[in-house]
């Protein structure tokens, strides 16, 4: 319940979403990034010295994420390949970003994300 009285949306529906853990990262070239395990939503900020030729990052292992559950990934610096794995099927995930780039994947069913944006 609110301060108001009322209740949220999201305590209606019973579902608790705190707030986004946010993971600033200073990546190498062929480096491999592990997303925080948590149910939250992660927000992460890459920030490279320069340009690397690649990079990798994992997604948490399924059991501790849920469905609904947000990644949001920005750059700022070009990363020429990027991997996104640690899930059975990822859909429509970037494979490299420009200078500013960032996008959102989402989990859409077990082992299953989405990019949404």
């Amino acid at each position: 319940m609110n301060r108001n009285g009322g209740i949220s949306i999201s305590q209606a529906n019973g579902l608790y979403r705190s707030l986004p853990v946010q993971q600033n990262v200073t990546p190498t070239t062929g480096q491999t990034i592990n997303v925080t395990a948590t149910s939250s939503d992660i927000n992460i900020w890459l920030s490279p010295a320069g340009t690397l030729a690649t990079l990798t990052i994992t997604l948490p292992a399924d059991g501790v994420t849920q469905v609904g559950q947000t990644v949001r990934i920005g750059s700022s610096q070009i990363i020429t390949l990027l991997t996104i794995n640690g899930a059975t099927t990822i859909f429509n995930a970037p494979g490299n970003l420009a200078i500013g780039d960032n996008f959102t994947i989402e989990k859409v069913a077990a082992n299953t994300w989405s990019r949404m944006q």
